[in-house]
């Protein structure tokens, strides 16, 4: 028996459910964020015309979730459909919202309504009166706080509130009956952020409810600037990041899919490496430097859309890929203007020792704890604004174009991988050892 399954409610009002949000159908959407939040099946009750019907009965083939549509009066059909599974996440299709909302209302357990104290809401947001921790009553103009969209509730209770008359369309109204007769319980996003591996830092999850379609933007942009990352060098936060937000906020509702994004980088990226190995240094630098910015676009793509997949994470390994290429070819090019000295090349070949090992330290720390090793304390956070990396090592490569100065860039950044590899092994010993010991403190 499959144990979670999610009941979308489509009520009247608000934004269709096929309105374009992120360059897809916000149904569809929701379909993506369930597979990004492991959960591969959905009844999806309401009115939908035949493209709808289309979309979802493609669902399962697509994108691994199998959505089952049932009219809003079809109780006997959602019932038999419900026996398969014990918990249901019930989503008001009206809401956009991104994975960790769910991994939230999970993580809060069942008999729970997610709730925020979010002023950026639209009027007309659904609103939650709570008295110790428990729901009271909902609706649109009451005072307290707002329902954030999904709650986890027992199967048991949705059979419950099914039977006794309540429709999962009336969205406000199908809990209310759930609170009558059972202690629905309201938790606050702002006390169960997850910390989010992929955005180093602890996340609370973005949602807005679309009450029209003047929200649609409004949503957009908080789940493009949502999806920053916190742990930064410094030219990414303070260069790309900007760049890169905009970027996303325009190609968002493009289709252009991440993947497609990870394949143009690649190609450019590509390029870059054959500009450095014909000797063209300057203006492989200044490619690079374009590369980089577009290197951060996919993953906040994936993430706006929500359409994050385990293919996707193959990027890093194309990042690392490309990367060494950039290196091999600037260092035969090093070696080449230099008129053929050997010592360029032992320099190359240690650049590359210490990038990869340090790249090898920072993969195994994130392995066996599950955080970033940059996110651990003050000074690992300190250290990663400047540490080897690409984003530093393209402007050690752009020096040594822009001079005529290639083994003298080549030696810089040999140097910083050594040393960056130096620390991020001592800080690594550090932290694992507290780990072994249970003593492992993030953020001191």
């Amino acid at each position: 028996m499959s144990k979670v399954c999610a009941l979308i409610a489509l009520p009247e009002g608000g934004v269709p459910p096929l309105e374009k949000v992120c360059g897809l159908p916000l149904l569809l959407r929701h379909l993506f964020v369930l597979r990004e939040a492991g959960v591969r099946d959905a009844l999806v009750v309401g009115e939908l015309d035949g493209r709808g019907r289309k979309l979802l009965e493609r669902s399962e083939g697509k994108i691994g979730v199998r959505a089952r549509h049932f009219k809003p009066d079809d109780i006997e059909g959602i019932l038999e459909a419900l026996l398969d599974f014990e918990e249901v996440l019930l989503v008001d299709g009206r809401y956009g919202f991104e994975f960790l909302l769910l991994e939230a209302a999970r993580k809060a357990g069942k008999g729970t309504a997610l709730v925020d104290a979010d002023p950026s809401q639209p009027e007309g947001t659904p609103k939650v009166s709570v008295s110790e921790g428990r729901v009271l009553s909902l609706s649109a103009p009451a005072g307290g706080v707002q329902f954030a969209g999904v709650a986890f509730l027992p199967w048991e209770w949705v059979e419950e509130a099914l039977r006794s008359g309540a429709r999962p369309t009336e969205s406000v109204g199908f809990l209310l009956k759930v609170a009558e007769k059972h202690e629905l319980r309201a938790i606050n996003l702002a006390e169960i952020s997850p910390y989010d591996p992929e955005r180093r830092r602890p996340v609370k999850p973005t949602w807005r409810f679309l009450a029209s379609r003047a929200d649609v933007p409004k949503l957009r942009k908080a789940l493009v600037y949502g999806t920053q990352k916190r742990t930064l060098d410094v030219m990414a936060w303070y260069v790309h990041r900007p760049v890169e937000n905009r970027l996303t906020c325009l190609l968002a509702e493009t289709p252009l899919t991440p993947n497609q994004m990870t394949a143009l980088t690649l190609l450019v990226a590509l390029c870059v490496a054959l500009l450095f190995a014909t000797k063209h240094l300057l203006a492989g630098a200044l490619l690079a430097l374009a590369v980089n910015i577009m290197d951060g676009l996919d993953g906040k793509l994936a993430r706006a859309k929500g359409m994050t997949t385990k293919v996707g994470l193959l990027e890093h390994s194309l990042d690392l890929f490309y990367e060494q290429s950039w290196y091999i070819a600037y260092g035969y090019a090093a070696y080449s203007l230099s008129g053929g000295k050997l010592w360029v090349l032992a320099v190359l070949v240690g650049m590359l020792l210490f990038d990869s090992f340090a790249r090898h330290i920072y993969m195994q720390f994130r392995q066996a704890v599950g955080i970033s090793l940059s996110d651990v304390a003050p000074f690992d956070r300190a250290f990663r604004r400047f540490d080897g990396r690409r984003n530093i090592y393209s402007l050690y490569m752009l020096g040594g174009a822009i001079f005529g100065l290639p083994w003298v860039a080549l030696c810089l950044m040999a140097f910083h991988a050594f040393l960056t590899a130096t620390i991020y092994f001592a800080r690594a010993v550090k932290h694992l050892k507290s780990a072994d010991l249970g003593r492992l403190k993030v953020g001191e």
